[in-house]
């Protein structure tokens, strides 16, 4: 099989949705205060696309060697696989092939048909876009920072031809769904019908 890089969300992004996990547990009227966490979320937000464009640059540069990648990542993870594909759809006609499949989960991105469209080119295989309408963690993040909530691709399927959409309500239940998916990455897997053990996991912290 050929071999697959696994990238989770990075240790800032975990600390992050810890700090709005706790914002969750004080009354309604306190919800306001997510604008503490704002400067940190942002942050990782642009972070995420940084290191999205280096991977990008890197696959182009064929460091791995010749075969085909698969990328996941969950959260701001998910964000870094998404402005790769981007970034790797800009650059063109060699960046064919590199790309055999990609999974998010919990998307920290928008769900624009037309940026999916350009993802999905570049992808050979698969695109699935994992989701979680009741993600309550994400949406307040997007608040936070004034983003359009009903544009979130962690949040809804993405409208898109050749892209996949799996909902994890069953499987990452409650307002705080979000913070269960590292936990429960077996059963994301599975779900997305994608063999952990043929993966060469790599994990960012």
């Amino acid at each position: 099989k050929e071999r697959a890089a696994l990238i989770a969300a990075d240790g800032v992004a975990t600390a992050v949705v810890g700090s709005v996990i706790a914002t969750l547990a004080l009354p309604v009227a306190l919800v306001g205060a997510t604008h503490l966490i704002a400067n940190p979320w942002i942050i990782v937000h642009h972070r995420a696309k940084k290191a999205g464009e280096l991977l990008a640059s890197i696959l182009l540069e064929r460091q791995h060697g010749h075969r085909p990648v698969t990328l996941m990542g969950f959260s701001t993870g998910a964000r870094l696989i998404f402005c790769c594909l981007a970034a790797l759809a800009d650059a063109g006609p060699e960046a064919k092939g590199l790309v055999e499949s990609a999974f998010i989960v919990g998307g920290a991105m928008n769900a624009d048909p037309g940026r999916w469209s350009r993802c999905r080119s570049i992808v050979s295989h698969r695109l699935v876009n994992a989701f979680n309408e009741d993600d309550l963690v994400l949406a307040l993040l997007f608040r936070a920072n004034s983003l359009k909530v009903g544009s979130v691709a962690g949040l809804q399927p993405v409208d898109v031809a050749g892209v996949e959409n799996l909902d994890l309500k069953e499987i990452c239940p409650g307002k705080t769904g979000h913070s269960q998916y590292r936990g429960r990455a077996a059963e994301i897997f599975a779900a997305m019908g994608v063999g952990v053990n043929s993966c060469d996991v790599l994990v960012s912290n």
